[in-house]
């Protein structure tokens, strides 16, 4: 669906056509689950929250003025969603010490990930992203996965372009860091060093 349909539908359900809604959900439903879902790591936190976003965004469609895509507002409602329950719930996450990943090089990672299968490198990568700080892992998510633009994401989020860009190089350092180690834990467990 381009924007320009999204836009015609989004005006037939202030219109009163609610089944024009119906088809925004189903071709943003996959998206914003799995934006949610890699945030939370629970399948039913996550259909709750998704189904959350679709009732907020239905019942605060008049306010949607076309300035952004219609993805970035749902991910911006998406975003405080789940920052609602984090906070709720006060997730455990780890503290990376940057000073620790100002060093790494990306090739040790890529070379540590040539020995292993595609699902233990999937793996890997999902238990490394758990571990992030939820506001590192959603910039990753944004910005690499759902492909938003520094000015969408500074839409999402509300951070400034900066803070954006530092928070991106911090999460990819912190990643890296947590993949070096789970990597070189793997290779010492399966190989008896």
């Amino acid at each position: 669906m381009t924007e320009a349909q999204a836009i015609q539908l989004i005006e037939l359900v202030k219109g009163g056509n609610a089944n024009a809604f119906e088809k925004l959900v189903l071709h943003y439903q996959n998206m914003v689950f799995s934006f949610i879902y890699n945030m939370v790591q629970n399948q039913m936190d996550a259909e709750e929250l998704t189904q959350d976003v679709f009732v907020k965004a239905y019942r605060k469609l008049e306010l949607f003025r076309g300035e952004s895509k219609f993805s970035t507002w749902l991910f911006t409602i998406a975003r405080n969603n789940v920052s609602s329950s984090f906070r709720k719930k006060q997730l455990d996450t780890i503290d990376v010490d940057d000073s620790k990943t100002a060093h790494l090089e990306v090739d040790e990672v890529d070379n540590a990930f040539d020995v292993l299968s595609k699902k233990e490198r999937n793996e890997t990568i999902g238990i490394a992203l758990n571990q992030l700080a939820p506001q590192q892992k959603m910039l990753l998510q944004l910005f690499y996965l759902e492909e938003q633009s520094l000015k969408e994401i500074e839409e999402i989020t509300g951070l400034s372009n900066g803070s954006i860009k530092t928070g991106l190089m911090r999460a990819r350092n912190n990643l890296y860091s947590v993949l070096t180690e789970r990597m070189a834990f793997k290779t010492q467990h399966d190989y008896g060093n």
